[in-house]
This record gives structure tokens, sequence and C-alpha cells, in this order.
């Protein structure tokens, strides 16, 4: 899910903030626990989801590569307009993508809190 910044960023972030004498108390350090959330769940979660990205990726292009190489594809592809709305399974694959990385970025945030009662209810 070619995020940025990735795992190893983010928790180099946290670990320079956390050296004696660079972190003050308070919000920081909800911003640092946060971070340390999120670096959790990319190691433990977004895994799954680059595997099944990659794999709606190339069944959409018809090509393979790594998943980076994939998306510039398909961005190249919906920018000259080769993509559509109207191919069969683009639209599935940008919302899929998008509920995968809001499990990873947002777990909490309303509008995948909905899309997962709405899926619990199917």
């Amino acid at each position: 899910m070619q995020d940025s910044p990735d795992v190893d960023a983010i928790l180099a972030e946290v670990e320079a903030a956390l050296r004696p004498g660079s972190l003050p108390s308070g919000l920081p350090q909800k911003l640092a626990a946060n971070a340390v959330a999120l670096a959790r769940r990319e190691i433990t979660l977004a895994g799954e989801g680059h595997q099944a990205e990659r794999a709606r990726l190339k069944a959409l292009l018809g090509a393979d590569g790594t998943l980076a190489e994939l998306n510039a594809r398909l961005a190249d592809a919906i920018r000259d307009g080769r993509l559509t709305v109207a191919t069969p399974g683009l639209a599935t694959h940008l919302w899929r993508t998008t509920i995968e990385k809001m499990r990873v970025d947002q777990p909490t945030y309303p509008a995948y809190a909905a899309w997962l009662g709405e899926e619990k209810r199917k």
C-alpha cells in the first residue's frame, strides 16, 4: 500500500523523540504512542492487504511487477483514460484498497467503522 512514512521511519522518529531531554510531557507522548500503534498495525496487518492489492492490480492490468510498479501503471492507465470507473473491477479495487488502508492507518475512522458494521450484517 505504498504508504509513507514506512514503519522504519515512524519508529526512528519515535525513538528520537523519546531520547532523554527531547520530549516534553503531554501531547507529544500521545503522538509517540499513536505512532507506535500505527507501526504495529503496519507490521501485523499491512502484508495481507499488500498481497490482496497486488493480486487485484495484476488482474486489472494483466501485468506483473512490484506493488509500486503496478500502482504506477494503474495511475498511468487512469490518467490516460485506458481504465475508467466503468472498467470491470476498478471501482472494487479502489474501494478495497481504501478499506485496507483504513484498517491499518485509521481503524477508528467513522467511515471505516460504518463499513465494518455493514460487513457484519451481510
